[in-house]
């Protein structure tokens, strides 16, 4: 067996409180496939919520112009715990918002769970960060459904705010995703991170983006929404300073949902009556005309047969309703990925992040090897951990 094999091999030991045997599958050494699309559920997005129109969100338009809404993309990562960590310092105490791409954290689940634990706002960035622009129809809501489903795995919410790879979205695509009682959240500063990959000594990345955030700073910029990357270990170590340079300036850091005055980020309707529906284990149920209504999450969780109303959450502004016929869901995939469960064996996390880190090495050398082509932003690094 081969080191790589066997690093592989030791995961399973961590079995545990997480489920993902719903999830695709697919090679951890290689970046993740689009998700499966499934027109039934585009079908059911579209007859639900056919109006809804949602401004993206790309500024935080807090009246404090000193407000400004901290974002860190593409984790989680073995890099994350250390964002994480410097986040708590008591000289720094402050939130902000991950946006997670949904093949990542079913590998490292315990790492979502603490940041959404430790208050920090989760937010959806599709499956496997695919250019949204590029996709059919049913690709796209596919994306954001299995990014969902996996959020709602660790934390047991639905969120309402979701981040579009690379910042490409086109009209088409917005109405998708506002259809699913999603809003898009983009930026207006961009640290340019990503562009440093596989391009600059660690101490040359660090540099580059506390430059640009030096910038903004003596321009006196109110009310900015950084992007930012928890994903490598380079990009993740850029975090600290540019963060302490916010803080010195006297800036208010905050998650978007509060720098935007909302207080409900995971009041989505639709995608909570979508999962007790039981319409992502079962979208037969969709042609067949509904399903015993859940009060809880996904088929299979504890719930109740009966008709349920969705609310109107603050930013989503949706509603949606179900009937019931006492059918019970089925599961319909069979991913072979088990999550790692919080505070279970270290040798699983060792070994995940050796493999992940492998994946990092070899992108590293490609990146370092070519022009990166960049769309909206970000650079194609993203696509794998």
């Amino acid at each position: 067996m081969t080191h790589l094999a066997l690093l592989i091999a030791l995961a399973p030991m961590a079995l545990a409180q997480y489920d993902f045997s719903w999830a695709p599958k697919y090679d951890v050494t290689k970046p993740p496939a689009t998700a499966p699309a499934q027109p039934l559920w585009t079908q059911h997005f579209k007859q639900v919520n056919p109006t809804a129109s949602y401004a993206d969100v790309t500024t935080c338009n807090s009246p404090n112009p000193l407000v400004w809404g901290a974002t860190f993309d593409d984790g989680p990562s073995p890099s994350t715990p250390m964002v994480l960590d410097y986040l708590r310092l008591p000289n720094v105490s402050v939130k902000a918002s991950f946006w997670v791409i949904g093949a990542n954290v079913q590998f490292l689940p315990d790492v979502l769970a603490r940041t959404f634990a430790e208050g920090h706002e989760i937010g959806l960035h599709t499956w496997s960060h695919s250019n949204l622009t590029s996709l059919t129809d049913d690709q796209v809501i596919s994306e954001l459904v299995y990014s969902a489903r996996t959020v709602y795995e660790i934390t047991k919410v639905y969120p309402k705010y979701y981040r579009p790879p690379y910042g490409a979205i086109d009209a088409r695509v917005r109405a998708l995703a506002n259809s699913m009682g999603l809003t898009a959240v983009t930026w207006n500063k961009d640290s340019r991170d990503w562009s440093y990959v596989g391009k600059s000594t660690l101490s040359e990345m660090i540099s580059n983006v506390t430059s640009s955030f030096r910038g903004w700073m003596a321009t006196q910029d109110p009310n900015g929404l950084s992007l930012e990357h928890d994903l490598y270990p380079d990009t993740a170590a850029a975090i600290p300073p540019s963060m302490d340079i916010l803080i010195r300036a006297g800036r208010v850091i905050q998650p978007v949902a509060q720098c935007i005055g909302d207080a409900t980020p995971y009041d989505n309707p639709v995608l909570k009556t979508f999962f007790a529906n039981g319409f992502f284990d079962n979208p037969s149920l969709i042609a067949s005309g509904g399903a015993g209504v859940r009060t809880t999450g996904p088929a299979g969780e504890t719930g109740s047969n009966g008709a349920a109303s969705g609310s109107s959450g603050t930013g989503s502004g949706t509603s949606v309703s179900g009937s019931s016929d006492g059918s019970k869901a089925k599961s319909l995939s069979t991913g072979a990925i088990v999550g790692i469960a919080v505070g279970c064996g270290a040798a699983a996390l060792v070994a995940l992040t050796a493999v992940l880190g492998i994946r990092y090495q070899k992108k590293k050398k490609a990146d370092a090897a070519k022009q990166a082509q960049t769309l909206g932003g970000e650079s194609a690094f993203v696509t794998a951990l």
